[in-house]
Order: structure tokens, then C-alpha cells, then sequence
């Protein structure tokens, strides 16, 4: 395939590249239409169906690349596969911002959209370290590291299955409390405008 694409001419190659665009565009768009009726059947939380299905069947080029990378032993390569994927799709969500209407971190108003970017920072933070400290001994040939990443990660999709019903919030704004006593460092603050005050006039 590489060799028939080396001996075409550009604008065939650019025909091409736009043909597959195509195909991968539609077949993301079927796909979340099949995870929403997926979602709507089996009565499942769609941040939960997003999580594994949609996530795996788009990120199988990174699972096919990641897993060529690991069987090579380059772990440099899947280290950075891993994040420049998680990279590209948050810049994506920045882009994808411009077409909506108002901050796009508006619509998710669920707790369970914090505790998903908070495991998943949990998890990264675990293969780093893993990386860093290079595991001393394998089990089966099968590191010790990525057994404790891979059950971590089936803990973090039951938590998320658990907290997937909790209803949607709304942040509130808390009116003061007009009773609380007065702060200590009130008079503080008030004896530093004062000097800052009288300094101005000095240099005046």
C-alpha cells in the first residue's frame, strides 16, 4: 500500500487522504448514534458508554500503534502516544468551542465529569511513575506496574458505574453571612491602604 501510494500523483494521494476523511467521519458519526441508542437500551449512563465504547473503538489506531510500540520494547513511543492522544482531544474540545453557544464546560453539569478527569489524572500519574521507578521484576513477562494500571483502571470504571445515576448540579452563589464576626485581618488590611495612602501624598 505504501509503494502505491508513493508512485501516485499528488492529486490523487490528496483524493484519497479526503476519501478516508470521509469514511472516518462518517463512521464517528454513525458511531455516536449507535452508542446513544446503546446508551437508551441497556440504561446506561452515556458518560459511561462514552468512556468504553466509544473510546475503544476510536482509539483502536492507538491500540494498534501502542501495542507494536510495547511488544518493540520502545516505551518512550507508547508514553507518548498515550499523551499526545489525550493531548489532541482536549485541543479538539477547544476547537469544538468556538461552535458552540457559550463555554462548552457548561453542559456536563454532573459530578461524575470531575471525578472521570481526576481518575484519569490519577491513572496517567500511575504509568509515569511506573516509567520512572522501572519496575524491578515481571511477572509472566507482564509487569507488575501494568497488572496495578490495568485493575486500577477496572476500580475507576466500577466507581464511575456507581455514581453514573447522581442527578445534575448547578453551582449557587452563597450569600454572606451578615452575623459572622468581623475578620481579624480586617484592620490589617485597612491600616495598610492607610499607609499606602499617606505615603502617596508624601512623595506628592
Amino acid at each position: 500500500m505504501t509503494n502505491l501510494t508513493l508512485q501516485l500523483p499528488l492529486w490523487a494521494n490528496i483524493a484519497l487522504f479526503v476519501l478516508c476523511a470521509a469514511g472516518v467521519w462518517f463512521a464517528g458519526s454513525r458511531l455516536t448514534y449507535l452508542a446513544d441508542t446503546l446508551s437508551d437500551r441497556l440504561n446506561l449512563a452515556k458518560s459511561l458508554v462514552g468512556l468504553v465504547f466509544l473510546a475503544l473503538a476510536t482509539s483502536l489506531p492507538e491500540v494498534a500503534t501502542t501495542l507494536t510500540a510495547a511488544i518493540e520494547r520502545q516505551s518512550e513511543l507508547v508514553l507518548n502516544n498515550l499523551f499526545g492522544g489525550i493531548a489532541l482531544q482536549t485541543a479538539i474540545l477547544g476547537v469544538a468551542d468556538f461552535w458552540t453557544r457559550g463555554a462548552i464546560t457548561n453542559y456536563p453539569r454532573k459530578a461524575i465529569h470531575a471525578l472521570e478527569a481526576i481518575l484519569l489524572v490519577a491513572l496517567l500519574a500511575m504509568v509515569q511513575s511506573v516509567l520512572i521507578i522501572d519496575e524491578p521484576f515481571a511477572l509472566v513477562d507482564v509487569g507488575i506496574g501494568s497488572v496495578v494500571v490495568g485493575l486500577a483502571y477496572g476500580g475507576a470504571i466500577l466507581l464511575l458505574r456507581r455514581y453514573d445515576g447522581n442527578n445534575d448540579w448547578v453551582p449557587v452563589d452563597i450569600p454572606p453571612d451578615t452575623d459572622a464576626p468581623e475578620s481579624p485581618f480586617a484592620a490589617v488590611r485597612l491600616q495598610k491602604m492607610e499607609t499606602g495612602r499617606l505615603l502617596v501624598a508624601s512623595a506628592g
